[in-house]
């Protein structure tokens, strides 16, 4: 009798638990789920528009709630933040993919669409927004290992590349992000006046620079100074 009741409690059961998981998860993630919707869908992503902004962000953070809850209705998530940040980042390349930039077309003295002949040279080679996407995301991970690599460093050797980092790098945004998550103000490093402190400071950025975990770091600046040049 009693396996009988059991048995014919199983979907239930198993129903109410699925219902648990989903709600602690929620309750765990969710918070991080809009941070990641609000880090890919950004202020320099191509698509970003001021006056869609929020709503551009919320429809992200609905979607993958959406993804979520769908994976957990057929087993856990082993690693929550990761599989968020991959279907976050995942979700960012399907829209970029599917975003078409418009041109304006010209208009004449009166405010009225130009009749004559356009002598504007339409770009007809503009660069995938997607790759755009593609690429950001690179550089946020370089940048994110090399603030990782910069905080094994000793105290000065740290102060020194953050403080090379904040003159350097193209989106100061980011690095500023990334220095809160680790607890690091930004605002307060940066080069001494005095001489003898700037030679002391550069000394100890050329021994910081010899460390092997800082190719990361170089392959960053290097990226980033040449995207800044094209």
């Amino acid at each position: 009798m009693q396996t009988t009741t059991l048995a014919s409690e199983g979907p239930s059961l198993l129903s109410g638990l699925v219902k648990q998981n989903v709600d602690q998860f929620f309750e765990k993630y969710d918070a991080y789920i809009k941070a990641q919707a609000q880090h890919r869908f950004n202020k320099k992503n191509s698509m970003a528009k001021s006056e869609t902004y929020d709503l551009d962000v919320d429809d992200l953070t609905q979607t993958l709630r959406l993804n979520c809850w769908l994976a957990l209705r057929q087993r856990p998530i082993e690693n929550p933040r990761a599989y968020i940040s991959r279907a976050a980042h995942n979700e960012t390349v399907t829209l970029a993919r599917q975003y078409k930039p418009c041109q304006s077309l010209p208009l004449d003295d009166d405010g009225e669409f130009f009749q004559g002949r356009v002598n504007k040279t339409f770009n007809t080679q503009a660069p995938d927004p997607a790759e755009i996407v593609e690429r950001n995301e690179d550089e946020c991970c370089l940048l994110e290992a090399a603030i990782e690599a910069i905080l094994k460093l000793p105290q000065t050797q740290r102060y020194a590349m953050l403080s090379s980092m904040k003159e350097r790098v193209e989106n100061p945004q980011d690095l500023h992000r990334l220095c809160r998550r680790h607890n690091i103000d930004l605002d307060a490093i940066q080069w001494p006046e005095k001489p003898t402190e700037v030679q002391r400071m550069r000394a100890s950025l050329s021994v910081a620079r010899k460390n092997k975990d800082m190719q990361n770091l170089r392959s960053f600046l290097v990226r980033s100074l040449k995207n800044s040049t094209n």
